[in-house]
């Protein structure tokens, strides 16, 4: 599926892209395995796919990605949901645990403010939940959100090839140093991702190849706001626009 253009198109009207899935549940079975729900999933439409991979981001049962599609991972994510609302744990989502759902989703985003940055020398895309931060200022690399408390931060920023070339910023923002301890990294073709801690805040990093340039982002958070912190990192990479759509 077109992530980047359903994740755009459902971050402006999300309450009613939910809303829009029950019919398509409603024809779901009562009970499932994972091959069933798996198919029940994937006879839904692309839109509301993506609202259910969202709204279980917003509940915290899922911290992957939407491009990987209905994996074992995203299957327990869904009976996470279920078991936690003492609903029946079998992976399908009937019009009565949508709705639930749902309202716990909406609530959790209206908190958030969400809305799409440009940054200004790539023209990459990042969904910044506005409303966690008290500031934002431009850098020579890009922007940087802070809250005065100190309890969350996030950069979206940019190196050309020239300055900080893609493997070289990866063996940099990997390297266990001592402020610094990597507890997940892994580099592909098109970009790379690490987490960790750093001097004593956890942190998620995402870079991507663009063209001649690197441009990705970083957000980071204390202890006492892991759950906050979980959930904003995988909304960050799930709605990432590397390239200008």
């Amino acid at each position: 599926m077109n992530v980047a253009a359903e994740m755009r198109q459902l971050m402006k009207s999300w309450p009613l892209a939910l809303a829009l899935i029950a019919i398509a549940a409603s024809c779901t079975p009562a009970r499932a395995d994972f091959e069933s729900a798996r198919r029940s999933f994937n006879q839904l439409s692309d839109t509301s796919r993506t609202s259910i991979t969202l709204a279980l981001i917003a509940t915290g049962d899922f911290d992957g990605l939407i491009d990987f599609g209905f994996t074992r991972r995203f299957f327990n994510s869904i009976r996470s949901f279920e078991r936690r609302e003492k609903l029946r744990a079998d992976g399908v989502l009937d019009d009565g645990e949508l709705r639930r759902l749902k309202s716990i989703a909406d609530a959790v985003y209206a908190r958030l403010g969400n809305r799409y940055y440009t940054h200004p020398v790539t023209g990459a895309k990042l969904l910044v939940p506005r409303e966690m931060f008290d500031r934002e200022e431009e850098t020579p690399e890009g922007l940087v959100f802070s809250r005065d408390d100190k309890n969350l931060s996030l950069s979206f920023v940019s190196f050309s090839e020239a300055a900080r070339r893609f493997d070289e910023l990866y063996a940099t923002l990997t390297a266990g140093t001592a402020d610094r301890n990597v507890t997940y990294k892994r580099k592909l073709a098109s970009y790379f991702v690490a987490t960790g801690t750093f001097k004593g805040r956890k942190f998620y990093t995402w870079i991507s190849r663009t063209g001649d340039s690197s441009t990705g982002f970083t957000v980071s958070w204390s202890n006492a706001w892991d759950d906050t912190g979980r959930k904003i990192s995988s909304l960050l990479a799930n709605s990432f626009l590397a390239e200008p759509p």
